[in-house]
């Protein structure tokens, strides 16, 4: 079993994105954040395998000045210590120095969102899969 983590804060493409990895079966199970606070509760909570994160967090809430860029919450694991998942960066806001600050982040995984094709995101869940 794969544990995902979908982190966006617009519901529909969580939702979207879930949807596409339950064409999986079992061999997935999906969580959804929708905030920088949500995602770093799931990540305490559970082992994640796998990180879909959204870069901007901010869209939809009503406190944008408490929200994050999504690499926040990257940052925040690892100056906790704590275990960082695999992580595809699935985003619409992306340009040069945010590929840069990922890369820089041990993050070289990077797709434009939304994802066009269901085969792109089974394949991230299965090359994590057939690891373990």
């Amino acid at each position: 079993m794969v544990n995902v983590l979908i982190v966006d804060d617009v519901e529909f493409f969580r939702a979207r994105i879930a949807s596409m990895l339950k064409s999986m079966g079992e061999v997935v199970n999906t969580f959804e954040a929708g905030s920088m606070p949500d995602a770093v509760k799931i990540l305490e909570n559970e082992k994640i395998d796998l990180m879909f994160l959204d870069l901007d967090l901010t869209k939809y809430h009503e406190h944008k000045e408490a929200e994050q860029n999504g690499l926040e919450i990257v940052r925040y694991l690892q100056n906790n210590n704590m275990a960082i998942p695999n992580i595809t960066i699935l985003s619409g806001n992306i340009n040069a120095s945010i590929i840069k600050e990922a890369c820089a982040m041990g993050i070289t995984d990077i797709l434009v969102k939304p994802p066009t094709s269901t085969q792109v995101l089974i394949d991230r869940v299965n090359a994590i899969r057939f690891k373990q």
